[in-house]
């Protein structure tokens, strides 16, 4: 079909691929069957609970046509074959704890899976990324080891530290160890085969901080109105480029080891997003992203707060 409307509900058993409560539908969607689904829910903690998980194995006629010319002239071809619809490899249950990220794989395709690569991208405040562990039942095995700076990692076997993995059938729990301790987002994760079949999650800094509309305290509408300033936290802040029609960079360093939360609000005084929340270390400076396609343009307040006061500024993004 050129398009069609998807609706996955956990109360929505599929049957034979079909669905009760939306599409497909058996006759009229003639192109396409759920095959496997899982849901899986997050709360700033990290995995929170899932459903779904439905499995519907069928097989699906395909026919091949080719055509060619050689010394006897045009030659076609056609072959039947049938393929075999299943299951394939999920990644869910993403979980934080201390200075270790989680997530778990499991493997439903009844083979084992040689690991090609993984690619990772993680906060700042976690600091360098120190190992990666593949863990199934009493086993577990050092994927990679090393020093990786906070940037987008792609580990594979051109690293020296690479020392691969194999993911068995039925579950098994990929953790990465940082030198720092660990925040609750956001995190992109890769996972490649040597199939060249590939699966990813992803938890960004909305779904971390979900936006709340709060009435502004004083000390925010204070900014707003330009009327006093707010007292600063014993810390250094600044937004660039600032005013931006792209990408805002927001430099933060504190000058006493503390937990810290970043948060933008817009000129009402509606939190927006929570760029971030963590323990943060003294002297050293962190570097978080406002992604242009997150928040429209406009005027913000970005505000940092710890338990010893508050340092704020204002970023304008443009068009």
């Amino acid at each position: 079909d050129p398009a069609f409307e998807l609706h996955l509900s956990c109360s929505d058993p599929f049957t034979d691929g079909w669905g009760q409560s939306g599409g497909p539908v058996q006759g009229v969607d003639v192109n396409w069957q759920i095959a496997f689904f899982t849901v899986a829910r997050y709360s700033p903690q990290g995995f929170l609970k899932s459903c779904g998980n439905v499995v519907n194995d069928f097989e699906v006629p395909n026919t091949a046509e080719a055509s060619g010319d050689d010394s006897f002239g045009t030659q076609d071809v056609s072959d039947d074959a049938t393929v075999t619809v299943g299951p394939g490899i999920t990644i869910d249950r993403l979980s934080t704890k201390g200075k270790r990220l989680t997530a778990r794989l499991t493997n439903w395709t009844g083979e084992a899976k040689v690991i090609k690569d993984i690619e990772l991208l993680w906060p700042v405040a976690n600091g360098d990324l120190k190992k990666v562990w593949l863990t199934y039942g009493n086993t577990s095995d050092v994927i990679w080891e090393g020093v990786n700076d906070p940037t987008d990692a792609f580990l594979d076997a051109s690293d020296p530290d690479w020392n691969g993995a194999t993911l068995f059938t039925n579950q098994a729990i990929l953790r990465f160890d940082f030198q720092n301790k660990v925040v609750d987002c956001p995190y992109t994760i890769r996972v490649s085969f040597t199939d060249d079949t590939w699966l990813d999650i992803n938890v960004s800094e909305v779904e971390c901080g979900e936006p709340s509309r709060t009435k502004p305290d004083d000390a925010l509408q204070a900014v707003i109105n330009e009327q006093i300033a707010v007292p600063a936290l014993d810390s250094e802040i600044r937004a660039f480029p600032n005013p931006s029609p792209s990408d805002v960079m927001i430099e933060f360093r504190v000058y006493q080891t503390t937990d810290v939360t970043l948060d933008v609000y817009d000129l009402m005084g509606a939190r927006v997003i929570t760029l971030f929340k963590g323990e943060v270390d003294q002297g050293v400076t962190n570097t978080v992203t406002l992604r242009k396609n997150l928040l429209p343009a406009g005027t913000y307040v970005y505000r940092l707060y710890s338990k010893n006061g508050t340092n704020q500024g204002r970023i304008i993004l443009l068009d």
